[in-house]
């Protein structure tokens, strides 16, 4: 994404060297779940870190699908036990 950027300013972007990030990571990090921040060696950019996006979910209902699954009529945790003590 930011392949040959070389130092310019970027409005809107905080820019931080790498070794100001090692010295404030902390608040480096929250400031960059608002707006996404520039990391700089030696002037040029090397890395954006920035807000995460949300996370989506892929299984809107979970226990639907698990409530398709053959039924064994054995607790799950001796299932799980017995699979442990073949290892």
């Amino acid at each position: 994404m930011l392949k040959g950027v070389t130092g310019d300013t970027f409005v809107g972007m905080e820019q931080v060297s790498i070794k100001e990030l090692h010295a404030r990571t902390g608040q480096v990090v929250r400031n960059a779940g608002q707006v996404p921040v520039l990391i700089t060696e030696r002037g040029k950019v090397v890395a954006q870190i920035g807000p995460a996006q949300a996370q989506l979910n892929n299984a809107p209902f979970p226990k639907r699908a698990a409530r398709s699954l053959p039924a064994t009529g054995q607790d799950s945790t001796s299932l799980i036990s017995a699979d442990r003590d073949g290892r």
